[in-house]
């Protein structure tokens, strides 16, 4: 689609809107008529009222897909991150929006079911690989008032912290995943994996399959 329309509803009061990423005030942008989105956006709205304390904070956030994404299929799970423009790092935990979408009948699309649709935060994991092209990170996922959530995400039990490795230098894509795969068939512990594919919007435009994607993780 070339846009979303959002329409924004409260039984008294006046609604408020950002887009964002920052909490609505009573100096925000009054709700008049519907929204219209035509990028990447993370919509948070409030409701305020006369004499009374403000609504809690509904926050949604709208993914919009370039053209080359409208059919685009996989025969692994996909993650879709959207930092809204702000630049993730090793230093500091960025909030952002993360979509895990696990697939059916063998495939998965961008427009499929999700395991978490939600708020998380991100930073860049390692020492040595930090100057590599292909990142990995570390994702802890984060309900509305940002405490930490447990999510069972592609078949692995429920957890708040997980991990995204990039195998860059490892053409295989596959030796950690591996020895992990063996150390539990052997009954000792090891991580569980999966092999995903993973988006990351940076910029907050549209996702793209030229500027977003950044190839197959371990999770």
């Amino acid at each position: 689609k070339e846009s979303v329309k959002v329409e924004l509803a409260a039984k008294e009061g006046v609604v408020r809107y950002t887009q964002d990423g920052s909490e609505p005030t009573a100096a925000s942008p009054e709700y008049s008529q519907p929204l219209v989105l035509s990028r990447s956006t993370l919509l948070k709205a409030r409701t305020f009222l006369p004499n009374h304390a403000s609504s809690g904070t509904g926050i949604e956030t709208y993914t919009i897909l370039d053209p080359d994404l409208a059919n685009f299929s996989s025969n692994l799970p996909i993650i879709i991150i959207n930092s809204f423009g702000r630049f993730i790092s090793a230093n500091n935990k960025s909030p952002i929006s993360v979509r895990f979408i696990n697939g059916k009948n063998g495939r998965t699309t961008l427009l499929g079911p999700a395991d978490f649709d939600g708020r998380a935060t991100a930073n860049i994991r390692g020492y040595s690989t930090l100057r590599q092209p292909k990142n990995s990170m570390t994702i802890r996922l984060r309900d509305e008032n940002g405490d930490k959530v447990k999510a069972g995400l592609f078949g692995l039990p429920k957890e708040s912290d997980w991990v995204l490795y990039a195998p860059y230098s490892d053409k295989t894509l596959m030796r950690d995943a591996l020895a992990y795969e063996l150390s539990n068939a052997m009954g000792r512990y090891a991580p569980r994996t999966r092999f995903v594919e993973v988006y990351v919007d940076r910029n907050g435009a549209r996702l793209s399959s030229q500027s977003d994607y950044m190839g197959v993780y371990v999770l």
